[in-house]
């Protein structure tokens, strides 16, 4: 379905809450009282899942509340993200709660996530009835390996019996996996081939756009009908100064032309967005009904040029085998990039800092490790050694 619409932000907010009034009274028109929110969000297939998903999906790493969830579900954001590692264990819990009082089962789709370093028994027997529980659900539309970055997992035939018993019990509809930077080439290409695997959310920008390597990779896992998901579309423009911002004339902020930028894309089939505020919310979902022009297009297209310098597009896993691999000892330098991009970009300080302190001691990095091969090897000619050490000042 095409995601292009004349509609504007006030059209958008405005029809969503005419409709929304309307099925919360029982009253107005009859094409009203018919049609659903859902309708107004453009809907893009899932694979081959079967799955109609809006084109933006509710993240949920961050307390969402029942009045957030429910705007959501006003302005067709039927689609949420949880896991059972996110708020530390509370996430699932206040999600299900909230979407049990506000719509029936089958208006809204939810995928949660569990780790891989559990055996694949334990993944039916215990995470994902857990999570059902805390859900307080019977099934969920999507169970994900939570933070998958070993591709020969994806090849073990215990880890495939366990996605088709999952997707056989009734307990999840589909399975797949989410990874966070590492080998996401890898991922893509290995998961297009092993045939089990459903829906991969993975890291997609403005800024890794231009990977080659990497959309070749999204091009295989596309034409084997595996439903995409980007995350972390909007964190590669945060050091896009808004005072300058070239959009403004259209009408968008630079975050709602980093969410079109990777819209134009028709093999993504939905956007993970964190909206943690109903503005940000609002201003995501009315975004959805913009195309950005060629002249847009290119101005994003620039800025990651000029500013490549400043941000690791470590998603491709060239990191690891490129730059990682030219260190004399394990140092986890993409890790740590990224979770300086989280203190400075995102506004996440005690995160950034909490995931860098659980590095294993052995791979984080130190003020007199040597990363002058590191840095050498970087396929974007990074200052790997200046950014990390800004990033040791910043989080240890």
């Amino acid at each position: 379905m095409s995601t292009d619409s004349a509609l504007s932000r006030r059209d958008f907010l405005q029809s969503a809450a005419a409709i929304a009034a309307a099925l919360s009274t029982g009253r107005g028109t009859q094409a009203q009282q018919t049609q659903p929110a859902s309708a107004l969000m453009p809907t893009r297939e899932l694979g081959k899942t079967g799955l109609k998903v809006p084109i933006l999906q509710m993240g949920g790493s961050f307390r969402q509340s029942p009045v957030l969830i429910k705007r959501a579900l006003e302005l067709g954001v039927n689609f949420f993200d949880t896991s059972a590692y996110y708020m530390r264990g509370r996430a699932e819990g206040i999600v299900g709660e909230a979407l049990g009082s506000l719509a029936k089962r089958e208006d809204f789709m939810i995928v949660t996530k569990g780790r891989a370093k559990e055996s694949p028994a334990e993944v039916l027997d215990e995470l994902v009835r857990a999570s059902l529980e805390r859900l307080k659900m019977d099934y969920v539309d999507v169970w994900f390996i939570h933070g998958l970055d070993d591709p020969s997992l994806l090849t073990q035939p215990e880890w495939k019996e366990t996605a088709e018993k999952l997707k056989k019990s009734g307990k999840a509809r589909f399975f797949g996996f989410s990874c966070h930077g590492k080998n996401v080439v890898d991922l893509l290409t290995t998961a297009a081939k092993v045939g089990y695997v459903d829906v991969i959310m993975f890291r997609h920008n403005f800024r890794t756009y231009g990977d080659a390597e990497l959309s070749q990779a999204i091009d295989a896992a596309y034409k084997a009908k595996i439903g995409l998901i980007a995350m972390k579309a909007q964190g590669a423009v945060a050091d896009y100064p808004e005072r300058l911002n070239p959009f403004e004339k259209a009408g968008l902020s630079k975050h709602q032309a980093a969410l079109r930028f990777v819209w134009q894309d028709e093999r993504i089939a939905s956007i993970c967005s964190e909206m943690t505020s109903l503005r940000i919310l609002e201003e995501n979902a009315a975004a959805t009904f913009w195309a950005l022009t060629k002249a847009e297009t290119r101005l994003l297209q620039d800025w990651a040029d000029r500013t490549a310098a400043m941000y690791c597009p470590g998603g491709s896993g060239l990191c690891r085998r490129q730059c990682e691999a030219a260190c004399a000892s394990p140092v986890a330098i993409a890790d740590t990039l990224r979770f300086l991009t989280y203190h400075d970009s995102y506004g996440w300080p005690a995160d950034a800092r909490r995931l860098f302190a659980e590095l294993p001691a052995s791979q984080r990095p130190r003020p007199t490790v040597d990363l002058t091969a590191a840095q050498q090897a970087c396929p974007y000619g990074l200052p790997v050694a200046a950014l990390v050490h800004t990033a040791l000042n910043r989080l240890a």
